[in-house]
């Protein structure tokens, strides 16, 4: 297999991982959002900034990584190399 086949399935799984991440962030604040027993719903709050911060560090990760697909597809071998390192970098 080609490096610049190699580089977008392990972006293309990277992403996918991040898309389940941040399923499962929202999927958990939802669970923390909801009232218990007396408690008002409209105490209840949105996601916690920690929460918050994490899904669109998420979400930033994603859009970079499509654009790093188009990258790596445009790239020559030269750049391909460049672009290994900095992904393997970024991702591991």
């Amino acid at each position: 297999m080609a490096l610049q086949e190699i580089l977008i399935r392990k972006l293309e799984y990277q992403i996918f991982a991040w898309q389940k991440q941040i399923q499962k962030a929202r999927a958990e604040a939802s669970g923390r959002q909801k009232p218990k027993g007396g408690e008002d719903a409209n105490a209840i709050g949105s996601m916690d900034e920690d929460t918050t911060e994490y899904i669109r560090r998420l979400e930033r990760n994603l859009e970079a990584a499509r654009k790093k697909i188009e990258e790596v597809r445009q790239a020559d071998p030269e750049r391909l190399l460049i672009l290994k390192k900095q992904l393997s970098d970024w991702m591991d």
